[in-house]
């Protein structure tokens, strides 16, 4: 009878020690905000892009894709999450997040390519408990996280 108890113990408890291996989340890194994807076909894929990456955000999903750009190419993208206001239009979110990019190809060099990305929350009260009158407000600050790319696309292999 102990024997079939210890045995049973056993095998419960290799059930249920996977459960807590797969419970556990991957983390953050200081880049995180670069995760979140940019261009709306892109994401319409899946952030699937990286094979294909052909237009102007290829500095974000494949810098090698640049060299398939032809002319010129101009992307941008905004977006507000966790929204504060009413729901209308002009109502802002608490994070923005902004993307920008310009390639241009020049027959001699290749393409270039200049990308501007930011994730932020702008108006977060500063407060003090030493200033009772005014309500403990010193003013606002914001928290940025921003990245800045200029890639020349040049290919190694002809």
């Amino acid at each position: 009878m102990k024997i079939h108890l210890v045995c049973c113990l056993v095998i419960i408890s290799c059930f249920l020690i996977p459960l807590n291996v797969f419970a556990a989340d991957e983390g953050a890194h200081a880049a995180e905000f670069l995760s979140h994807g940019v261009g709306a076909r892109a994401l319409g894929m899946g952030s699937a892009f990286v094979a294909i990456a052909d237009d102007a955000t290829a500095t974000y999903w494949n810098p090698a894709g640049l060299t398939k750009v032809k002319k010129h190419s101009f992307s941008a993208m905004y977006s507000d999450t966790f929204s504060t206001g009413d729901g209308s239009f002009l109502s802002k979110g608490l994070v923005s997040y902004n993307f920008v990019n310009y390639v241009h190809q020049i027959e001699e060099i290749g393409s270039i390519g200049l990308s501007w990305i930011r994730l932020g929350i702008d108006d977060i009260p500063r407060t003090t408990f030493i200033d009772i009158d005014n309500n403990g407000r010193l003013g606002d600050y914001q928290d940025i996280n921003g990245n800045g790319v200029k890639d020349d696309g040049e290919p190694y292999i002809d």
